[in-house]
């Protein structure tokens, strides 16, 4: 929505405020969902570049949850190769390692 804001998309206050970044890290280690419906037709995971910048949700996820492992995704001793860039979304892992 941040994107879109500054692109001149406007938004009801009561909705912006719904989905305010940061987020807390919990809702990174909500329930998983498949996404993927058999009406799409074939399925097929789009490849990440080992460079590319991801959502730093999934970084919590990852962390966090050892059986988070997207196939199209790199993994170095259990954890996101290091070539990943961060994108801020949430608030730092810290704080929900800390219980926050």
């Amino acid at each position: 929505m941040g994107k879109a804001s500054a692109l001149g998309l406007e938004f009801a206050a009561e909705v912006q405020s719904k989905y305010a970044l940061p987020m807390d890290p919990k809702y990174a280690l909500d329930q998983k969902h498949e996404s993927w419906s058999v009406l799409w037709g074939f399925w097929k995971k789009r490849p990440i570049a080992g460079n590319s910048t991801i959502a730093d949700s999934v970084f919590v996820r990852c962390e966090n949850d050892s059986s988070y492992r997207p196939e199209n995704l790199s993994f170095v001793g259990g954890q996101l190769a290091p070539g990943y860039q961060k994108a801020t979304g949430i608030t730092t892992i810290a704080a929900l390692k800390a219980g926050g």
